[in-house]
């Protein structure tokens, strides 16, 4: 399996991953360079990130989420949406 389908596959399952995840449980060693090819079909977004190493020193890392695609259209406009119902019997509004 190549290492962008591997990425890929962990970003639709887990939602986002940083270089230290990748390496330890993929052995990927330059993630940006898989998310930089993974962008040209995927929208990805980058945060960084700041913490600390074991000596103490101030470090900042990515972590990458895969941003949720938007629904499919499907020609209906009303799912999804609450629509005001107070031209039926019910005085409630309902979302369908």
């Amino acid at each position: 399996m190549r290492q962008e389908d591997i990425i890929f596959q962990h970003l639709t399952e887990h939602g986002s991953i940083t270089p230290f995840e990748a390496f330890a449980d993929y052995h990927i060693t330059r993630l940006a360079a898989v998310v930089f090819r993974l962008r040209r079909e995927h929208d990805i977004e980058t945060v960084i990130l700041h913490g600390y190493d074991t000596n103490g020193d101030h470090i900042q890392y990515a972590r990458y989420t895969l941003k949720e695609p938007p629904p499919a259209a499907t020609g209906d406009d009303s799912k999804g949406k609450v629509i005001n119902t107070s031209d039926l019997p019910s005085d409630n509004n309902t979302t369908v």
